[in-house]
């Protein structure tokens, strides 16, 4: 009957993250090894369900790699934009910021808690109190590039 048939909906399957998807996630512990990520938004569709993934200190950036310091690159709070390298464990998706567009898009100053503004490719700045901070800055030129091309 049509009554019965409506009040069964079937739910679309949940979106997981599968490689080469981009993501952006909230940075939620940095170790000096990797850095712990709250996935929120895959290819950008906000998800339901929670995921959890790693930035490992040499999926960070393409050069330079050794010299890698997880403290100079993310902070707890921050937002990224990453592309999912590998299905990882069973605890978490191996994830990688090693091209431009890539790394954090949002941060908030340590002290004043304001947003901050990227002024290079490794620093943002604090608009009140002109505090520059190290981050793995993503180039969000190269993104509206891409999109345009």
């Amino acid at each position: 009957t049509a009554a019965a048939n409506a009040s069964v909906k079937r739910r679309a399957p949940a979106a997981v993250p599968c490689v080469d998807a981009e993501v952006l996630g909230r940075v939620v512990r940095i170790t000096a090894r990797y850095a712990a990520v709250d996935i929120l938004v895959l290819d950008e569709v906000p998800l339901c369900e929670g995921f959890r993934g790693h930035v490992r200190a040499a999926d960070v950036r393409a050069t330079q790699v050794d010299s890698v310091v997880m403290q100079k690159c993310f902070l707890p709070g921050d937002i990224i934009r990453a592309r999912v390298i590998s299905l990882g464990d069973r605890n978490a998706f191996y994830l990688s910021t090693a091209h431009n567009r890539l790394g954090v898009i949002f941060a908030r100053c340590s002290t004043t808690r304001a947003p901050m503004i990227p002024i290079s490719w490794q620093q943002m700045q604090c608009p009140l109190s002109h505090t520059v901070e190290h981050r793995k800055v993503a180039d969000t030129r190269a993104r509206k590039e891409e999109a345009l091309q």
